[in-house]
């Protein structure tokens, strides 16, 4: 008993540390068949299996295939993944499964998150704070199972950013291999990822001015830059089918697609209808960010810029030498933003697409924590001190558990979270921002159906984003009926051969609406069955026969 006492006080970090990441893991496998099959998820299953038989069987279907310049790295992994365990021929299988691998890798950025805010601010409570407040927040949790895009392009943003301070602190061949190698596989997912051979070059070049003392050293550090170089564009052609044919050119021509992609879809923000989507304002990312952000987050964000800005301003140099990796952060967060502003980029709903900067927030958050214990250990003592630490803490854990208790209460519709900003009740911030644009709701309403309804046939129809038709609240034609129905896939088998999707509203017996670009109630009488979240009604099945 006393040999445990003292292993449990020797190694109490190590245990709490896996016990976290433990938890963690666990949450994700029991409830990874909780989630629907979101609206990308089809699309992107095709361009894979396109991708791969490019590879396999030199089939040029990739190379004018309509999303031919977006990387396909991921999405040939999860087809891989599906040929090789055979689960081509049992859909539910194969969408459940890349729910599976979308979260393990979400998990394993998570981990190199903890590694990256450990080593940053030399705290491993840092590490499991910073780990906390990415797994708390609610919209990337959610997605973090079904979005094929945007969380993985994500995670490896993360991978990509801390093996970028890994090779900073260490300029060997290794660490440069490992760097092209994560970074290479970012590009590969999403062209934006070139923003980090962007930090890449710009802190090489900087740690050469600021240690140019080192002398001869810098000859060899300068040849492993080089070498990394070399690697990075080897693997970004490598695990790029497109490139094959012509690297530069089709290179090129995927950057000039990212950045005026031609989506002609439409949105809800802050109330008003804004169609096309082109026309969104150059703050729209920012409130967005803002209204589904936990709020305390953005507080210490606000913070730690403030004590970034303050000290950076007052010593550069010193600065850069003491806390270079909160600079890498800043221009993490805004030079994408800058660039979306600039460019005038097309966003879909909401900013799923800007994801990738939420870790720099995070990051920037925790150094605002940092700041704020500092700064009242520096002003106050002894038992005053004590009171105002623990004032802080209670206000951090209460924000965690008010966080918990929304995703735990609306699970699995995390998805649609909105903090007060939003809106006083979530009603209000119903008709202020678009809602389901996933198309996730669907998944429960068509379970409901199945379980109540003893028909041995159920048809159904469903409502989706061009129902508004750019704005209207009242229309309600046949031919928008377009909405996702591919959740029958996920039900139990036993199910399955009741239900029946139909395009015509006048052949359904049911119509199950989501309220996607929509703020009013559905023209419909009969209401069947509701979801709603804090009294908002976030899908609805009406009975029309």
């Amino acid at each position: 008993m006393i040999h445990l006492t003292a292993f449990f006080r020797k190694n109490y970090k190590t245990i709490i540390i896996i016990l976290f990441f433990l938890a963690f893991l666990l949450i994700g496998l029991s409830i990874y068949k909780d989630y629907g099959i979101s609206i990308d998820e089809d699309a992107v299953r095709a361009r894979g299996d396109v991708a791969i038989d490019y590879i396999l069987k030199n089939n040029t279907e990739l190379l004018t295939y309509p999303t031919r310049t977006y990387g396909t790295f991921y999405d040939v992994l999860l087809v891989i993944i599906e040929r090789a365990f055979k689960l081509s021929k049992d859909l539910q299988k194969v969408f459940f499964t890349r729910h599976l691998v979308n979260f393990l890798l979400f998990y394993l950025s998570v981990i190199c998150f903890y590694f990256l805010c450990k080593k940053s601010f030399k705290s491993w409570k840092a590490g499991l704070l910073g780990s906390t407040f990415l797994i708390l927040s609610p919209r990337i949790f959610a997605d973090s199972f079904y979005n094929p895009k945007d969380i993985p392009f994500m995670s490896l943003f993360i991978i990509s950013i801390f093996t970028l301070v890994l090779f900073l602190e260490r300029k060997t061949v290794a660490r440069a291999i490992i760097h092209a190698l994560a970074t290479a596989i970012l590009i590969d997912i999403r062209i934006l990822g070139i923003i980090v051979p962007f930090f890449t070059i710009i802190f090489f070049i900087a740690d050469l001015l600021v240690f140019k003392g080192l002398g001869k050293k810098n000859i060899r550090i300068a040849g492993n830059f080089f070498i990394h170089i070399f690697f990075l564009a080897g693997f970004t052609i490598l695990f790029w089918p497109y490139l094959w044919t012509n690297p530069i050119g089709h290179l090129v021509e995927s950057f000039r697609e990212m950045s005026n992609f031609p989506w002609k879809g439409y949105v809800l923000y802050m109330g008003h209808y804004i169609n096309p989507a082109i026309n969104t304002p150059w703050h729209y990312t920012l409130v967005w960010i803002l209204v589904t952000t936990p709020i305390l987050y953005i507080c210490f964000f606000i913070t730690g810029m403030s004590s970034f800005v303050k000290n950076f301003i007052k010593d550069p140099k010193k600065y850069y030498l003491e806390k270079k990796g909160n600079i890498i952060f800043v221009l993490w967060f805004f030079m994408p933003l800058l660039a979306v502003i600039i460019l005038k980029s097309v966003l879909y709903n909401g900013w799923r697409q800007m994801f990738f900067i939420y870790p720099a927030l995070i990051l920037l958050s925790l150094e605002g924590v940092i700041f704020l214990f500092n700064y009242i250990k520096d002003k106050f003592r002894h038992k005053i001190l004590m009171v105002i630490n623990i004032i802080l803490s209670v206000i951090i854990i209460s924000s965690f558990i008010n966080t918990s208790y929304f995703m735990i209460k609306n699970h699995p519709f995390q998805n649609l979270y909105f903090n007060v900003i939003a809106g006083k009740n979530m009603e209000e911030a119903k008709n202020n921002f678009d809602l389901d644009y996933w198309d996730l709701t669907y998944k429960k309403a068509i379970e409901y159906l199945a379980q109540n309804d003893s028909s041995s046939v159920i048809k159904f129809t469903t409502s989706s984003r061009a129902l508004t038709n750019g704005g209207s609240d009242t229309d309600l034609s046949p031919l928008s009926m377009i909405g996702n129905h591919d959740d029958i896939i996920l039900l139990p088998y036993k199910y399955k051969g009741k239900l029946l999707y139909v395009e015509d509203i006048d052949k359904a017996t049911y119509f199950i609406a989501n309220y996607i670009n929509r703020r009013a109630e559905y023209p419909l009488k009969n209401e069947f069955y509701s979801i709603s979240i804090n009294g908002a009604k976030i899908v609805t099945i009406y009975k029309l026969k």
